[in-house]
């Protein structure tokens, strides 16, 4: 009887404990913001949480309130098709599947903040994306940038490769970015995102933040006000930009990407070294 009891109390409590409790999260947090994110070895590294920012003896509660997203942290083009992919590639040969899994991550201190570098192999092709987040020391600014290697014999194909990918709940959202030629710089455009996809697209060179900004800012509660309301800023330091928002019928994302008009090859390695492509958003 005794041995009964103490069983169920123990399947009572693992009824009680969310997946929090067994998975490994990392927290990158300024003094006002943070960024969850669960990186368990050979799964799909988890975009959970990006807000107010938390300690980590409340990462729990985070998960218990259901505040958690849940998507991939940088989606691949291949097993699944359903919304925006941060990377696209065809393999050498043909194969235009990327099944990126969490192979390492890592955390350190620079001199002028904190770095999270996870990870992710593919986990049939010699193919691997190291996804990097900064929060800098003394400012509310986290940024991150990724690293794309192939250590295979023969080339990959880029398609398609995204320097930041957040996804965020769906609501009333709105789109503030900035817009204008000669004499007219910086005109603020205010609209309401709507389903579907929008896209800020700039290819003017080293004129890239005249006629259209690489910044944004994103509202998640209607639109935006002076002293009130949660808002998401970002911006992009790439030469020739483009920002897609897409709107689906679960959440909004947005997705940073520089725009190309055809292909990039990534080589094999040579003397034994993985070739590397990076970028920063």
């Amino acid at each position: 009887m005794i041995i009964n009891m103490k069983q169920s109390l123990i399947a009572a409590i693992g009824l009680l404990l969310s997946s929090s409790l067994f998975a490994k999260d990392y927290l990158i947090s300024t003094s006002k913001t943070s960024l969850l994110i669960t990186a368990n070895a050979g799964e799909p590294s988890k975009m959970q949480y990006y807000g107010v920012s938390i300690a980590p003896g409340q990462i729990q509660s985070i998960y218990d309130a259901g505040l958690v997203l849940n998507a991939n942290s940088y989606p691949a083009f291949g097993l699944q098709t359903v919304g925006e992919k941060a990377i696209a590639i065809t393999q050498p040969d043909g194969n235009m599947s990327l099944d990126l899994a969490v192979d390492a991550v890592t955390q350190y201190t620079s001199k002028d903040g904190e770095i999270t570098e996870v990870l992710l192999k593919d986990k049939i092709y010699p193919v691997w994306v190291k996804q990097c987040y900064k929060a800098y020391k003394g400012t509310d600014i986290i940024t991150t940038w990724v690293e794309i290697g192939n250590a295979g014999k023969k080339p990959v194909t880029l398609f398609q490769f995204a320097s930041a990918y957040l996804p965020m709940f769906r609501g009333d959202n709105w789109l503030t970015h900035f817009h204008g030629a000669w004499g007219a710089e910086h005109t603020m455009d205010e609209e309401k995102l709507t389903n579907g996809q929008k896209v800020i697209a700039n290819k003017d060179g080293l004129a890239n933040t005249e006629t259209d900004n690489p910044s944004f800012m994103l509202s998640l509660d209607g639109k935006p006000q002076e002293e009130t309301g949660k808002v998401f800023g970002g911006v992009l330091a790439w030469r020739r930009w483009c920002r897609d928002r897409c709107r689906s019928p679960d959440r909004a994302a947005r997705r940073a990407v520089p725009r190309r008009e055809c292909a990039c090859r990534l080589p094999a390695p040579r003397a034994g070294e993985p070739w590397c492509w990076r970028q920063r958003a």
